[in-house]
């Protein structure tokens, strides 16, 4: 989502993708589960990772081109006077400004991917995580429930401060490029 959403900027063609990318970004992931069963199988590999990629592909492509049309007109003009050129333009003020406005919803779509892939395992495959809780649920057995709660939250927690230190290197590294 972010190459594509910055390839779409680059090629200025965003304001043509972003109506595309809005009915994407809208429907809600789990909806998409049982075209995925019918494109991926039962396969317990690909389901998970096709449900992942479209669970966080439309968000992440809206939000690249919407953080993209926010970066101040006046950076872009002062560069454009300088005699920057427009892949000068993209990669020191579009692409920095925008990926630091971009990590929040990276880290709500990392989290929304978790979930995605745990309905899936509930709905459509005989293992994982989300499996495991079903099964569990369903001999109502509340201790390993809340058990494996307790696992998939510390894997949410692990993703989410993972994604904190890259966008403190990131940021530490671009905000100084995100001047001309």
């Amino acid at each position: 989502g972010v190459a594509l959403g910055f390839l779409f900027v680059g090629l200025k063609i965003a304001e043509y993708a972003q109506p595309i990318a809005t009915v994407l970004f809208v429907v809600p992931s789990v909806a998409w589960v049982p075209l995925l069963i019918l494109w991926a199988g039962l396969d317990p590999l690909k389901l998970p990772v096709a449900a992942a990629f479209l669970c966080s592909f439309p968000p992440i492509l809206y939000g690249v081109l919407n953080s993209s049309r926010t970066v101040d007109v006046g950076q872009v003009e002062v560069a454009l006077t300088l005699g920057a050129r427009p892949w000068d333009i993209l990669t020191r003020i579009i692409m920095p400004l925008a990926l630091l406005k971009l990590f929040p919803i990276v880290k709500a779509e990392a989290i929304m991917v978790c979930k995605t892939t745990i309905v899936v395992e509930m709905v459509a495959l005989s293992s994982g995580l989300g499996h495991l809780l079903l099964v569990y649920s369903l001999i109502i057995d509340v201790r390993h429930v809340l058990s494996t709660i307790i696992v998939l939250s510390v894997i949410m927690v692990g993703i989410t401060e993972s994604i904190d230190a890259l966008e403190k290197r990131i940021a530490s590294r671009w905000v100084g490029e995100a001047r001309w």
